[in-house]
């Protein structure tokens, strides 16, 4: 399975497309179990609520938050398509500055890197840096875990 992440929209896909004996008329209505053991022990275990729902359960939380939309492709693979809504997209692209994303990138690279690291890599004031992490931490861009000296970052 393949998770990626757009400004615009998240896409998963996964090798394969429909089970044998579900064609497309059918799907989101018609239940069809590729492996009926894989099913039948996830069921067992709780760790599925109802076979055969999953579909218009994700298209009504879609439909639910009113943010985006979802489609469905299927033919050598199957990929689910989120989509977000333009106004959603330029919120997200408005509130990250190149400053904050060179902020982010070098968290990711480093969770454990200090503001005064961050302040030489970006080239800004240590100052400026608070600011920027102020402003992330607001966004819920990025997320301090544990103590301010002791702790690391997590975008």
């Amino acid at each position: 399975m393949v998770i990626e992440i757009f400004d615009d929209r998240v896409e998963i896909s996964n090798p394969g497309g429909l089970p044998s004996g579900l064609n497309a008329k059918e799907f989101g209505t018609k239940s069809v179990v590729r492996n009926p053991v894989i099913a039948s022990l996830l069921n067992r275990a709780d760790y599925i609520e109802q076979i055969g729902t999953g579909i218009n359960r994700i298209k009504n939380a879609v439909k639910e938050h009113g943010q985006g939309n979802v489609k469905f492709y299927y033919n050598n693979f199957f990929i689910v398509t989120f989509t977000r809504t333009k106004k959603v997209t330029e919120k997200v692209t408005k509130k990250v500055t190149e400053n904050q994303k060179k902020i982010l990138d070098n968290i990711k690279e480093n969770p454990n890197i200090t503001t005064q690291e961050l302040s030489k890599k970006v080239g800004i004031s240590d100052r400026k840096i608070k600011d920027n992490i102020k402003k992330l931490k607001e966004n819920n861009f990025l997320k301090r875990i544990g103590s301010p000296k002791g702790g690391h970052w997590e975008v």
